[in-house]
């Protein structure tokens, strides 16, 4: 915006002669200030307590206000505002401005004169003495901006000869300097504001983040400037400009906007009988429920609503806000308390509080100064507020608790939530399309509900559900006699008496409007006519329909939805609304209303005619008939912000989102935003947007791919990276889910994102990213190849390099097993190209030095299962070591399972050790040292030729072949793997399971190793954890967890289990315990799930395990596992501990456990859980604790978030990385 356009501006408000307030600066304000401001109060605040105690409430109330705005306009910082519009730019460039607009000023003045010579007069000679001397000072002010001075003349009787031709060049030059030297200095003055307010929002990003979203998103909060107001009449339409006119125009509008169209009856006896006996007392509401809700509060009760007061709120007219309560101290807070005990105790107000501010906001679409299209929005006493919340906290609860209200408002109550209803009327219409029953749906509009709420008809409601007396007079109170004006350009309006309604600004009016519509919801459930019935599944036709639901109507607030099976139980339904509007004052907007239902053909255009219902005329309702026209079954509909299709179609919503995303792209994409900026924005604004659109919409992933592709181009262009970019580098397995990849691969952190799945073979999706494929090819190759290398989605080297990060994995290797075919294949020459870039000729693919990586441990070997887990009739090929450390292999001949050992027939892979990138070949064994004869037997026939040598179970594992038997042909058996891929997992598994198996006592064995599979890569940690086998397969554990030096580098999280059995000949039926360590994301919570982590991994398959444990939140994420919420990729990220929790959950499902969780009291001298708990203390410290780190832990996705390439993180991602 031009400065010169913004003296109108200024002058407008000069004009108006607008009022100015006061406002306190609550974000600079120091602890010094605020201790000042609470000693000011206190001094203040001088009166006895006994004495203030007698006084009346409005002498109360006025000595409190006015002492505690005294205390805050002498300490805290304020400054005074107004609707004043006042340039902020730099003095020097508002001087400039200010001489700009003279010369324009005086060229006009000169033109006239030329155009107009007669005009000419001694007053023009006058005026130029003093132009002259203003236009030399602007000469040398600016003389670096002026190639040329000219020389002005000293009068303008000079100037006549050549009709101020002259004069006119040389102003006309300096003006067009001026105004070049102008736009230059606003354009630098523009530019220096955009970077402090780029500074600003990145700082704001730290420290605010609200103002952030404000910020980047472009949001500006729209507002209007009564100054004048148009009357929209028919006849005499009329433009108001003055003071008075509009102040009259106001008030009128906003004291009569709500006709009083009828008058309340004087009691319910009055009513006919079936609305006399809906308001009549509840029966099954005892009135002792209220008995402590006007009971006088505690200090801590009214300290605690205090506190739980939103800051940065406008306060009410006497400015005091929630902050200035929260810092005052001991006297004045006691006077407060009694003010409140008074209030509660008289079930009145003061006058002060009955005063209320309306301040005038516009509808969402322009308001066009027509009143009609506002909204009021009223300031109230932030005191009142807080006490009418205490009395809310306390009605709420006591109603919520002993289910008072039988409507079925699914608002309005603690615990209410829109999903309930959203997720009924999508049963509703998903049953209706499937079954293909009829149903009517109707979505009606109430006109300004809280406005038009009667107060008689409202204290008849609160008296229905059996309220005290004191407490209906109390909330009467708060609504009678009210006093408000409202803000205009002039300052406020006179003071105008509201005649109906309540307060949409106060705290309890959600739940008044909930208990005064409730007898009209009753009475349709009473009189309920042919209602949808939602239908039980059933395997079996059963004649009981008790477990049928019945519904015809579903209400959020004032969202109102009537639903039958018919039009009849429509047009009844709507006769009882008719009447009940008739009663409590309250308009129905017709126009509004939406009707959708699948019982109506289609005419011969395919277009809907209008319906009419036909209403029962009653004392009541006078209106015969409503006509409403239907939307079309393929037309989406609203309820509650979600869309719905009678037809179950999801394309209106799938467009939705696309918009949504399309739009939230246009925003972010001019905004100059950092990438991890964009990733906040993206999870904190966009993302719970479509969550809440989305609720009844389940979208594929190529629905997700293409409503995402806006954003993925602008992360894409806010990171620098070229749109060709792949796209599984954005985004993580799950669609809308790439928040940890966008974080690690966008920006510079330290947060890496590593893949859990466990592959028979090297990963060749995407691995960590290691040394991109464009730099180990020659650009040639690459970029002819590079289609072929995206298909097969090839990126990195890493992906074709072995575990070991040493050798480049064959072709064969990599055709047989990934590409799915048999053969050698022809080895293209993109490979050809890779190896000849990147291995040592003749060293079977050995790495260059410059691209051997860190080996890490790899779990591939962990599919390889242990012998021990396959039944002894089953042979299977083998891998082990042999006494000097080289592989072994054989196929099983003989097994000795109490012996744990078993015969061999002795194969052997000669290459497996120097070509470690290729597939295990086997062939017999021609003869070694390792030669055991088989004794001949009489029921085989022996061949006694064969190497059959005895190995150990526990040192074996089973080694999966494309030939499971040996024939009289076989000569060569080949493995699905390479000796590079199970190399360390045999030589780890080797070494770790060297114990002595042939000395377990009879009543304690060794829990069997169980297959190592994806449920627990650390389950051989547990392998030599005693257990007590039971003979009923029912376990009995305590566990406790332990958390030390929580904020310290010394921080410890210790674990520990016991099994408990009866007469186990140990105190207290102790029979065995084992204790140990977890790492990372230290919590107590984490501790007490490691515990159930290490008791569900030694336990037997198809086992009944009774927990003990002293930690609800672990008894808490047990119940979770029987609903399957960790395989919820939606749920998993945002639990606590989600890793841990996942694989606990699939090691339950795995093996098949009934896990039942028992609560035990902690600290409650019970000696068994003493007993675990110091187990749990002991760890920190033991020797033989057992350790579990992050990393051995697999996941239950394909993906997890690590930082510094060691530590999981395991927390929600989106507070992990704000």
């Amino acid at each position: 915006m031009s400065l010169l356009f913004a003296s109108t501006k200024l002058a407008r408000a000069r004009q108006l002669k607008r009022q100015t307030r006061r406002v306190f600066k609550f974000d600079t304000v120091t602890d010094i200030q605020w201790t000042e401001f609470a000693d000011k109060a206190d001094a203040l605040c001088a009166v006895l307590p006994s004495t203030f105690s007698s006084w009346h409430i409005n002498q109360m109330c006025e000595y409190l206000q006015s002492r505690i705005l005294k205390a805050a306009n002498v300490t805290l910082p304020s400054s005074t505002v107004g609707n004043n519009y006042t340039p902020k730019v730099p003095k020097d460039l508002e001087i400039l401005t200010q001489h700009y607009r003279f010369l324009n000023r005086l060229l006009h003045s000169i033109r006239l004169l030329r155009k107009y010579p007669s005009s000419y007069s001694a007053a023009h000679e006058h005026k130029w003495s003093t132009h002259l001397i203003r236009l030399q000072n602007i000469l040398l002010l600016y003389k670096k901006v002026f190639t040329f001075i000219p020389i002005l003349p000293s009068s303008l009787s000079s100037c006549r000869q050549d009709n101020f031709k002259s004069l006119l060049d040389d102003l006309s030059n300096i003006s067009k300097s001026l105004r070049g030297f102008h736009l230059l200095q606003e354009k630098d003055f523009q530019d220096s504001s955009i970077r402090a307010h780029l500074d600003d929002r990145n700082n704001n990003y730290e420290t605010d983040l609200s103002s952030f979203i404000e910020s980047a998103l472009s949001r500006t909060c729209r507002h209007i400037i009564l100054d004048h107001v148009f009357i929209d009449h028919p006849t005499h339409p009329q433009l108001l400009t003055g003071h008075k006119d509009i102040d009259d125009a106001v008030v009128n509008h906003f004291q009569n906007f709500v006709p009083i169209k009828s008058t309340p009856p004087v009691s319910i006896d009055t009513l006919p009988d079936r609305w006399s006996s809906a308001y009549q007392p509840m029966d099954d509401v005892s009135s002792s429920i209220y008995d402590a809700l006007m009971n006088p509060p505690t200090l801590d009760e009214w300290l605690s609503t205090i506190s739980s007061t939103p800051n940065g709120k406008t306060p009410g007219p006497s400015m005091i806000t929630y902050e200035m309560l929260k810092h005052l101290e001991s006297r004045t807070s006691a006077l407060l308390l009694i003010l409140i005990h008074t209030c509660l105790s008289k079930a009145d107000i003061p006058d002060l509080w009955r005063q209320a501010m309306v301040f005038p906001i516009p509808k969402p679409h322009e308001w066009k100064c027509q009143l009609k299209n506002t909204r009021p929005i009223t300031l109230l006493e932030v005191i009142r507020k807080s006490l009418v919340k205490l009395f809310y906290n306390r009605l709420s609860s006591i109603m919520a608790s002993h289910d008072v209200l039988k409507g079925g408002n699914f608002a309005g109550l603690p615990g209410g939530s829109c999903r309930d209803p959203i997720i009924t009327l999508e049963s509703i219409i998903h049953d209706a399309d499937i079954n293909k029953n009829p149903l009517w749906i109707l979505s009606q509009d109430i006109s300004k509900a809280f406005d038009s709420v009667d107060l008689t008809m409202l204290r008849f409601a609160l008296e229905r559900i059996r309220l005290p007396a004191s407490a209906v007079k109390f909330i009467l109170s708060l609504f009678t006699k009210r006093i408000n004006s409202v803000f205009t350009a002039h300052g406020s309006t006179p003071a105008y008496r509201v005649r109906i309604g309540i307060d949409q600004g106060e705290v309890i009016s959600s739940l008044l409007w909930v208990i005064y519509i409730d007898p009209l919801l009753t009475v349709l459930k009473n009189e309920i006519m042919d209602p949808y019935v939602l239908s039980t599944p059933s395997l079996i036709d059963s004649p009981n329909s008790s477990s049928n639901l019945k519904i015809n109507n579903l209400v959020f607030m004032d969202d109102s939805t009537l639903i039958f099976s018919s039009k009849a139980g429509m047009e009844s339904m709507l006769s009882i609304t008719e009447e009940f509007y008739q009663i409590n004052n309250t308009s129905a907007n017709y126009n509004k209303y939406v009707l959708i239902t699948n019982s109506l053909p289609l005419t011969s255009n395919s277009t809907l005619l209008p319906i009419t219902f036909n209403l029962d005329l009653s004392s009541l309702n006078s209106i015969p008939s409503i006509t409403i026209t239907p939307i079309s079954m393929t037309t989406s509909f609203r309820f509650l912000g979600v869309w719905f299709n009678i037809k179950s179609s999801r394309d209106f919503v799938k467009k939705q989102l696309k918009r949504e995303c399309c739009s939230f792209a246009v925003t972010i994409r001019p905004a100059k935003l950092f990438a991890k900026q964009v990733v906040y924005l993206h999870n904190t604004v966009l993302i719970p947007k479509l969550e809440y659109r989305m609720q009844v919409t389940h979208l594929s992933e190529s629905d997700c791919h293409l409503i995402t592709r806006s954003i993925r181009s602008v992360v894409k262009h806010k990171a620098n990276f070229s749109r060709s970019l792949p796209n599984p580098i954005l985004f993580l397995s799950h669609a809308l889910d790439y928040i940890a990849c966008t974080i690690a691969l966008l920006s510079s952190t330290s947060f890496c994102l590593l893949h859990t799945q466990l592959l028979k073979l090297p990963n060749l999706t995407l691995l960590n990213g290691h040394v991109p494929l464009f730099e180990c090819m020659t650009p040639k190759a690459f970029k002819a190849y590079f289609p072929i290398l995206r298909k097969r989605q090839l990126f990195y080297l890493s992906q074709l390099v072995t575990p070991q990060g040493t050798h480049l994995i064959s072709w064969k290797a990599y055709y047989d097993n990934l590409v799915g075919r048999r053969g050698p294949g022809r080895i293209p020459y993109w490979y050809k190209d890779i190896q000849q870039v990147t291995t040592i000729p003749d060293t079977n693919n050995r790495l260059l030095a410059q691209f051997v990586t860190t080996p890490m441990i790899d779990s591939s070997f962990y599919e390889l299962e242990p012998c021990f887990s396959s039944p002894p009739t089953t042979k299977n090929w083998i891998v082990t070591l042999d006494d000097y450390g080289s592989p072994f292999f054989g196929k099983q001949l003989l097994v000795q399972a109490s012996r744990g050992t078993c015969s061999i027939v002795h194969w052997v892979s000669p290459d497996c050790e120097f070509s470690p990138g290729d597939l295990i070949r086997l062939s017999p064994c021609p003869g070694c040292v390792a030669h055991t004869p088989l004794a001949p037997s009489k029921k085989w026939n022996v061949d006694l030729t064969l190497c059959t040598p005895t190995v150990s179970l526990q040192h074996s594992l089973i080694l999966p072949t494309t030939n499971e038997r040996i024939r009289c042909n076989t000569s060569e058996v080949t493995s699905s793997f390479t000796w590079a891929d199970i190399e360390d997992g045999v030589r780890l598994y080797y070494s770790r399971l060297d114990f002595d198996f042939d000395s377990p006592s009879d009543d304690i064995v060794e829990a069997l190793v169980p297959p190592i599979t994806i449920e627990s890569s650390a389950a051989a940690v547990f392998a030599a954890s005693p257990l007590v086998v039971s003979s009923d397969s029912r376990y009995t554990f305590f566990t406790d967890g332990s958390l030390i030096n929580l904020g310290t580098p010394d921080v410890s999280m210790g674990w520990s289990w016991m099994q408990i059995v009866p007469d186990a000949g140990f105190p207290n039926s102790i029979a065995t315990y084992a204790h140990g360590l977890i790492k990372d994301n230290p919590s107590s919570s984490r501790a007490e799930a490691a515990a159930l982590y290490a008791v569900l991994t030694i336990s037997l398959r198809d086992s009944e395990v009774t927990i003990y444990t002293d930690s609800q939140t672990a008894i808490d994420g047990l119940r979770k596992c029987s609903t399957h919420t960790y395989s919820n990729s939606r749920l998993y990220y945002k639990t606590t501990n989600f890793k841990l929790w996942a694989i606990i959950e699939r090691t339950i499902l795995s093996k098949n456990l009934t896990v039942l969780p028992v609560k035990v009291k902690a600290h409650s001298g019970n000696y068994l859980n003493d007993f675990v708990d110091s187990l749990a203390n002991t760890a920190h410290t033991a020797s033989s604790s057992i350790l579990i780190s992050g990393m051995d832990l697999a996941s239950a996705h394909d993906f997890v978030l690590t930082y510094d390439n060691d530590i999981v993180c395991e927390s929600n991602p989106r507070h992990l990385l704000k």
